[in-house]
């Protein structure tokens, strides 16, 4: 007979799962990460329900603010070799103490002005 602890499959995290995640470890409301990143809330659910995948950009933005790597966001993979705390939930890996929130205001900054990280990103096909 099978042990009910050895059936099953466990499940995936998609990136959905870890940017809502992220968003709630650093102690944000969807309505307060919108407003920090400068997107709508709409653009928060969305990302957080798996309606859109969020740009490069937007994830870096996202990692930023809520303090972990964007590889994590990604992957699910800690760069940085993270640790399991004792309940079993993954620790979220924090970014080192050189990011600083006027990084996240810079960002902001110019993904309102030019919609990129700045106006020389955007590569001629």
């Amino acid at each position: 007979m099978k042990s009910a602890y050895n059936q099953g499959k466990a499940p995936e995290f998609e990136m959905r799962h870890r940017l809502a995640r992220a968003r709630e470890a650093a102690g944000y409301s969807r309505a307060e990460l919108a407003a920090a990143i400068d997107v709508s809330r709409n653009t928060i659910t969305n990302a957080e329900t798996g309606k859109t995948t969020p740009r490069k950009l937007m994830l870096n933005i996202w990692a930023l603010a809520c303090g972990v790597p964007v590889d994590w966001l990604i992957t699910g993979i800690d760069p940085n070799g993270g640790d399991d705390d004792p309940d079993g939930g993954l620790l979220l890996p924090r970014m080192d103490s050189n990011h600083q929130p006027s990084d996240l205001a810079a960002f902001a900054q110019r993904k309102r002005r030019y919609g990129t990280l700045g106006p020389k990103t955007r590569h001629a096909a």
